[in-house]
């Protein structure tokens, strides 16, 4: 795919279809390159999107300056819904956007300050409880450098509260939102997408969740290839 525009910690990648009739934000996650998930991007190119991809560095999460998360995804909302004027001027009218993992928490974010038609969330929820709720790996050693500069869970939560507070779900503007997540995801804390799904459902929309038993990555992954169901689901009145 060609890259449209980049900064340090995420890219926008951009492969032009002139047949598009639609857009399709799509985010990738944490830790995962962004070929992982372009099977699923082809798919939704041929179904008549023009995909507009997400890339994310590990740096987002890997670092101790808890700035860094809240600056990086107001810019990639912004981008978003600059890239959104600009396809309306152009006269595509219906937009759709697909999370996952990290990219879930940035979707999250987008359809809490601007609309969309429906959105998927595949697995999500708090940066700060999935934090610290690891005994080692690369979350584990994120947690230790923030806590090495005095930020523990409690003060990340609330210099992030305006990002992920779970009663931000009460503001999401997505007419339609399918939320796909694990009873044993091991990576997100099962008790944090819980909330976040619960404080969805208060907004009024059209909420729908599927659940299953595997690990995080399995889960994402396999949940990401349903193209044909999310399709559906994303252009169904």
């Amino acid at each position: 795919m060609r890259s449209s525009d980049h900064t340090d910690i995420y890219r926008v990648l951009i492969r032009k279809n002139p047949k598009a009739d639609k857009v399709l934000f799509y985010l990738t996650s944490y830790a995962f390159p962004w070929w992982v998930y372009i099977v699923p991007i082809w798919r939704f190119r041929k179904r008549g999107y023009e995909v507009v991809l997400y890339d994310f560095d590990n740096a987002i999460v890997e670092n101790d300056d808890p700035t860094i998360l809240p600056n990086t995804t107001l810019n990639v909302v912004s981008d978003m819904a600059r890239r959104r004027k600009d396809y309306e001027a152009s006269g595509i009218a219906t937009f759709h956007a697909i999370g996952n993992g990290l990219g879930s928490y940035m979707v999250f974010n987008y359809v809490i300050r601007y609309p969309l038609a429906a959105i998927v969330l595949n697995g999500g929820g708090s940066i700060a409880d999935i934090l610290f709720h690891h005994v080692d790996g690369s979350w584990k050693r994120a947690a230790d450098a923030y806590l090495q500069r005095g930020y523990d869970q409690q003060k990340l939560r609330k210099l992030w509260a305006d990002f992920e507070d779970p009663k931000l779900g009460k503001k999401v503007q997505a007419d339609k939102i399918l939320i796909t997540w694990s009873r044993n995801d091991g990576t997100i804390p099962s008790d944090s997408t819980v909330a976040l799904v619960a404080a969805i459902k208060t907004s009024g929309k059209k909420v729908f969740t599927e659940t299953d038993d595997r690990s995080h990555v399995l889960s994402v992954i396999r949940n990401s290839f349903k193209v044909k169901k999310l399709y559906t689901f994303l252009n169904s009145k």
